[in-house]
């Protein structure tokens, strides 16, 4: 149970240090003073996000930050420490020590899951009631799955709902299975005939395949032939235009048109051309030499009558001088006479040299130029385009063909298939009935195993439901409230059975009250609870009578502490006087003061 609370700047609390004791203890103040303050606080200190409270609406107005400590004794003795901070920003931050070590926090909410007998979620529904009882009972409680954990009944339902979901997967099967036979052996017939039908016009389409391959391969062959012709003519054509600028070229260098205007008459003429220019550069050249002889006699002749001793270069005897002078004269107009001849004959020798080059470039090329291997054919070819367009045509129809033969043999083995499947229709048989017998064994299964959780349920929440009943009757004087296995809780009248929203709200808050002290004592070990205003809009009488409950829970031992606020002081007063183990807490309208009447008080808030 909760020993030790500190609340620091805690809604309408600065600073609240309390010591708890076991028994029932009411939280006496007028509205709005923090009774709900003080139950929202031990909330989200023993239980956290699960305890529904908003820790950060909680902090105290002009702070940044709230506090919550808390000590809980277990009942083997060891004290868990908790310690919760909310700020502002952030996420709200927790320290847990068991007898002074750290814990984390999944180690400490196993340990008290395992004190407490229940998973944490279920613990925070059962320990509390929040809001005030008018609002907290609106809804009932959700125990469903708390009760099954309690009542070990769990895994039954679990494999109950194995066993259903296998019994589904094996209609689906089975339904299945039951058509995909039935219109196999319906349309068996139909499916032999129609691949009869498709396999002959297969072959049909395979003739029909070898025609339009006949017909695009001639095709191609004819647009080969087009292709070739075109080349020859091309070819044909660059020759000539080649020819005739040569032979322009030929006539241009011999000075006349060649006679017979043939490529081999042109030759001829190249050669004879060339032999005649050879013969005069070679007659230039003998001339040359003959007119460098004279050139170097005449030198000769000079030295010789230049000398003093002066001799006749032709009879070898003296000269006289005046007869010297004369012969200079005349063998030096004879040298000149020769230099000149030789200058002439040298460039007529190049000229020639040059055109016999020219010749002979021609005459090479003429030799180089070569006719076409074959000669255009003279019959009917049809034009580029129309041997494309034939091809393309064909080539087209052929590819259409063979999508349409495709599709027919795929269609043929699908069929094939089908029927080859259709064999294993026996097999499907089998596994038709092997489905039967799993679905009905598995929903077998689901109800003899929910039969056996609810026999448990039913066996394990009798005293329950009997104690709910029977409180009911003592205090409503009749019959008819129900708590059904699931946990939630009924009325039935006149044969029919109705909601919990049927319920008046004094009805609903008794009833919440008891279930969750009833619940709480049979499969739990809550040793606390908190109940915020649950005396609110009742009646007197049932107002005496709820708090009468409270006030005796905790007799029974469990649960052994009880909180419950209200401002019903008289009530509370009488109860506390008149009941072993009740208090009161009496908080003041400033909120800063706190006086237990029946147990030990170590702070004041």
């Amino acid at each position: 149970m909760i020993r030790r609370l500190r609340l620091r700047n805690w809604r309408s609390y600065e600073d609240l240090r309390l010591r708890l004791e076991p028994g029932t203890t009411f939280v006496v103040a007028p509205n709005g003073v923090g009774k709900t303050s003080l139950v929202y606080g031990l909330a989200w200190g023993v239980f956290g996000q699960h305890s529904r409270v908003e820790p950060k609406a909680c902090i105290r107005a002009g702070a940044e930050s709230a506090e919550v400590e808390l000590d809980i004794a277990f009942p083997d003795g060891r004290r868990l420490s908790i310690s919760r901070t909310a700020k502002r920003r952030g996420a709200p931050k927790a320290t847990y020590q068991m007898d002074g070590s750290r814990l984390t926090e999944s180690s400490a909410l196993a340990e008290i899951e395992q004190a407490f007998g229940l998973e944490i979620q279920a613990a925070g529904r059962l320990s509390m009631m929040l809001g005030g009882g008018h609002i907290a009972a609106s809804d009932a409680l959700n125990l469903e799955s708390h009760l099954h954990q309690a009542f070990g009944v769990a895994h039954l339902l679990g494999a109950a709902e194995t066993a259903l979901s296998v019994a589904r997967e094996a209609r689906k099967a089975r339904e299945l299975l039951r058509s995909t036979t039935r219109r196999r052996l319906e349309n068996r017939a139909a499916l032999e005939q129609e691949i009869a039908i498709l396999a002959d016009e297969i072959v049909r389409l395979n003739r029909r395949s070898l025609d339009l391959e006949r017909v695009r391969d001639a095709a191609a062959a004819q647009r080969s032939v087009v292709e070739r012709h075109l080349a020859l003519a091309g070819e044909s054509e660059r020759y000539e235009q080649q020819r005739s600028r040569l032979m322009a070229e030929i006539e241009g260098a011999l000075g006349r048109p060649v006679s017979s205007g043939s490529s081999q008459g042109a030759a001829l003429e190249l050669r004879s051309e060339l032999e005649t220019s050879e013969s005069e550069i070679i007659e230039a050249t003998e001339r040359a030499v003959t007119a460098r002889s004279v050139v170097s006699a005449a030198e000769q002749a000079v030295t010789l009558l230049s000398g003093e001793d002066a001799i006749c270069p032709t009879c070898m005897r003296p000269l006289p001088h005046r007869e010297r002078a004369s012969a200079i004269s005349v063998h030096r107009t004879r040298r000149e006479g020769a230099e000149a001849e030789v200058n002439r004959l040298e460039r007529d020798r190049s000229a020639r040299q040059t055109r016999g080059r020219e010749v002979s470039q021609l005459l090479a090329r003429l030799e180089a130029l070569r006719p076409p291997s074959l000669q255009v054919e003279g019959a009917d070819v049809p034009t580029r385009d129309e041997a494309e367009a034939r091809y393309r045509q064909a080539s087209a129809d052929l590819d259409e063909h063979n999508r349409r033969l495709g599709g027919m043999q795929s269609q043929l083995k699908a069929l094939k298939a089908q029927v080859e499947s259709d064999d294993e229709v026996q097999q499907e048989d089998r596994r038709l009935r092997l489905a039967y017998r799993r679905e009905a064994a598995a929903l077998a299964g689901e109800k003899v195993l929910r039969a056996a959780a609810d026999r448990v349920i039913k066996s394990r929440i009798e005293p329950m439901a009997s104690e709910l009943r029977s409180r009911w009757k003592h205090l409503f004087s009749n019959n008819g409230l129900v708590f059904r296995p699931d946990g939630s809780i009924t009325r039935s009248r006149e044969g029919e059975e109705l909601k919990w929203d049927s319920l008046s709200g004094g009805e609903r808050t008794w009833a919440r009250i008891v279930t969750h002290l009833i619940v709480m004592g049979t499969t739990t070990s809550l040793p606390f609870a908190w109940f915020d205003e649950p005396l609110e809009h009742l009646d007197p009488q049932l107002r005496h009578a709820v708090a009468a409950t409270l006030a005796t829970a905790t007799r029974g031992g469990s649960p052994r502490q009880l909180l419950v606020t209200t401002y019903e002081h008289g009530i509370a007063q009488q109860l506390a006087d008149d009941t072993d183990g009740a208090g009161i807490i009496a908080i003041r309208e400033s909120g800063a003061s706190l006086s237990h009447v029946s147990a030990d008080s170590d702070g004041d808030g």
